[in-house]
Parts: C-alpha cells; sequence; structure tokens
C-alpha cells in the first residue's frame, strides 16, 4: 500500500539499562483526527510475545506526536517488528513497519529526520 505522502510516521528507540523503549511517532501537514493501531511482534528463543494498542488522536499541523511508549523486554538476537496502521474516517490511510530499533522495513514507510 503506498502511504499518504502528506503523513510521516518513525519510531525512535531507546536501549539501556532495563527493558528498550520504543515510540512510534505521526507528523501530518496539516491537522487531522486519525485512528491508530499498533502491533509489536518479538520472537526468540525464549518464546514470542505480540503486544497490540489502538487509539484515536488529533494531531497539529507541522508537529510530531507520539502514539505510544512501549517497553521491551527482548534479547539482541530476537526479531521484533513494529506495524503501525493509520486510518481518517473509516479509510486506511496506510500501514507502516519498522524493526524495533526503528529501521524501516518497508522503503515506504521510511523515516523522516528524527524530530529537533
Amino acid at each position: 500500500m503506498t502511504a499518504d505522502a502528506n503523513i510521516q510516521v518513525w519510531v525512535a528507540a531507546q536501549s539501556g539499562l532495563g527493558p528498550d523503549v520504543v515510540v512510534p511517532y505521526v507528523k501530518t501537514v496539516q491537522a487531522r483526527r486519525l485512528r491508530y493501531r499498533i502491533e509489536v511482534s518479538n520472537s526468540g528463543e525464549a518464546g514470542s510475545s505480540r503486544i497490540r494498542q489502538s487509539g484515536e488522536l488529533t494531531t497539529a499541523a507541522g508537529e510530531a506526536t507520539e502514539l505510544s511508549e512501549l517497553r521491551l523486554s527482548r534479547q539482541p538476537q530476537d526479531r521484533c517488528s513494529i506495524s503501525v496502521d493509520l486510518s481518517e474516517e473509516g479509510a486506511v490511510i496506510g500501514t507502516y513497519s519498522f524493526d524495533c530499533d526503528g529501521a524501516a522495513s518497508d522503503p515506504s514507510s521510511a523515516p523522516p529526520a528524527k524530530p529537533k
């Protein structure tokens, strides 16, 4: 699916002591009321897990909006992915896929420069 060019979605990730923190963001050219669904899938030697969250938000034009802050316990060799689905008034806008380190796993969801 081709993503809406007026919407940017990216993931910021932090690793360190304790669980990793993964934060998906959305930025729109104009203010919009959106529904989102986030799914995180992680699998490794210890097993597999899946986290799903959904909600609604209103974006401000040109400003990054945090969708959620997710804390993940995982090992470096685990396979971990994040999918963000966006819709507006019942119409699907796009699906954006990333690995849990924030890299886009689909060229149509390549992240913009980090917000300042």
